[in-house]
């Protein structure tokens, strides 16, 4: 039996179908962030690159065509080096954005806002 994981598109990920629960500690801290500001964009550094998780993830992918990772969860990214384009870019569109900088290997409590 194959595990591929497959590109999903817009609509078919496991938040759109309910009962997600976070596995890696990146999705627990967007869990958590989410919870005190549920209408804000996370936009996560990690090393080189931000990255969207869920509905952050789906509007990165409508205002900008921005790719999903292949799995189950919504989930895309951009380089670092392009943060300005998104994050102005969703300004100018009315979204609130929040920018969190992680360290490579933990994203716990390490993180700043």
């Amino acid at each position: 039996m194959s595990s591929t994981l497959q590109t999903l598109e817009k609509g078919q990920h496991i938040h759109h179908r309910g009962g997600w629960v976070p596995t890696i500690p990146k999705e627990f801290l967007w869990v958590d962030m989410k919870r005190s500001h549920p209408n804000d964009v996370f936009m996560i550094k990690v090393g080189a690159f931000y990255e969207l998780f869920h509905e952050d993830a789906d509007i990165l992918h409508d205002e900008f065509g921005c790719l999903y990772m292949k799995g189950e969860v919504a989930h895309n990214g951009f380089p670092a080096s392009c943060l300005d384009k998104y994050k102005s870019g969703l300004e100018a569109k009315g979204y609130t954005i929040r920018t969190v900088v992680c360290p490579m290997r933990s994203v716990s409590n390490q993180c700043s806002i």
